[in-house]
């Protein structure tokens, strides 16, 4: 029902602007079977002018992101919004408000945008694992 949502809210003429970072092996983990996961991975690939996938190669090797997933929502339009966290965690969700734990939050996300693929490296790497899933 959220995903739905998600879809809903991202497709508006008025959506907000979406970026992505995920790490490859939230690509590759066989969740649905392959037909599933291609058509997943299909729906990253497709063109939305306020939607950024960036992708994290294994290559990349130990980055901040493999703490926990979280996201940051900025509200560049009315600066009297602060940042706001929302960060997963295994004890549970937090939402961290502190100044000094925003900004660590937010150098974590700079530091995981400086190891991840362009987007148009990020969509061939994507192409790439639906090509291994229909030769399986």
């Amino acid at each position: 029902m959220a995903r739905m949502a998600r879809r809903t809210l991202l497709s508006r003429p008025d959506a907000p602007q979406l970026d992505a970072i995920v790490d490859e092996a939230a690509l590759r983990r066989p969740v649905g079977g392959p037909e599933v996961m291609r058509e997943q991975l299909r729906e990253l690939l497709r063109p939305r002018p306020n939607v950024t996938i960036r992708v994290v190669p294994f290559q990349a090797g130990v980055h901040p992101g493999l703490e926990g997933g979280f996201v940051l929502l900025d509200f560049p339009q009315d600066t009297s919004f602060p940042t706001e966290v929302y960060a997963e965690s295994m004890a549970g969700d937090l939402y961290p408000e502190s100044a000094d734990q925003i900004a660590r939050i937010s150098l974590a996300y700079e530091r995981i945008g400086q190891v991840a693929l362009s987007p148009g490296g990020s969509a061939t790497l994507i192409r790439q694992i639906i090509e291994e899933l229909s030769s399986t």
